[in-house]
């Protein structure tokens, strides 16, 4: 019983790329040694495999609203190409998007919160998601479809605006250069054109391989091997 309970944490705890952690753990409570296989090491071993299978869980989770919201984006962008954009598709777009930003940084600081070992940067495909990334991306949108539909400026939907931290608020309880461009930056910037050929590139090759649903990422643990994470100690 107490062999298995280690082999199963080492396994959930390598699936989540903190093997290194593992053995900091497996070190500290001297889980190999036969004298401190006690039933209290036993309970502390089963309690971090449930932390470990919760977080687990928490990944797919935060994975499958990552997809979701590449493809809002990924609408976005194919829009804007058009000769005629749809206002009203734009703005439901963008409302969902930002919606899908703030239920990911909510569930990022879910995962952190099950494990210690877990309170790090979440990033996935090189982008840090509980960084700026999001709140950059979803500020650049919105002027791009508020210069492409003007008219659209004073609705609920372009109102809505993400902050920093994930807060959701309106923009007109806001500062102008709370979600206006910064000093020296450009709205259509070449670098911003290439960081989103790049997003539109892997999201579509995400899809060539099928659609990736919440229960066929469960299905494949090794999907856990695309989101990396800094390594800290315990």
């Amino acid at each position: 019983m107490y062999a298995k309970a280690r082999s199963t944490l080492k396994i959930q705890m390598k699936k989540l790329l903190l093997k290194k952690q593992f053995y900091i753990i497996d070190k500290q409570y001297k889980l190999a040694e036969n004298e401190k296989q006690t039933s209290t090491n036993l309970v502390k071993i089963l309690a971090r495999c449930l932390k470990m299978f919760d977080a687990q869980n928490e990944v797919f989770k935060i994975i499958h609203l990552i997809e979701e919201r590449l493809e809002r984006v990924t609408a976005i962008k194919k829009e804007q190409r058009r000769e005629e954009p749809d206002a009203e598709r734009f703005k439901k777009l963008y409302q969902e998007t930002v919606r899908f930003s703030v239920r990911i940084l909510t569930e990022i600081r879910v995962l952190k919160s099950i494990e210690k070992t877990l309170a790090r940067p979440f990033v996935f495909n090189g982008d840090m998601y509980d960084g700026d990334h999001m709140h950059d991306q979803n500020r650049r949108l919105r002027l791009q479809i508020l210069m492409l539909c003007p008219k659209t400026a004073e609705t609920p939907e372009m109102r809505m605006f993400m902050q920093p931290g994930g807060d959701l608020s309106d923009t007109r309880k806001l500062k102008r250069e709370d979600y206006e461009l910064r000093e020296k930056e450009e709205l259509w910037s070449s670098s911003s054109e290439e960081q989103d050929s790049e997003v539109e590139a892997e999201f579509e090759n995400f899809k060539s391989v099928g659609r990736v649903s919440l229960d066929k990422v469960k299905s494949q643990p090794s999907e856990l091997h695309r989101v990396r994470t800094l390594n800290t100690s315990v």
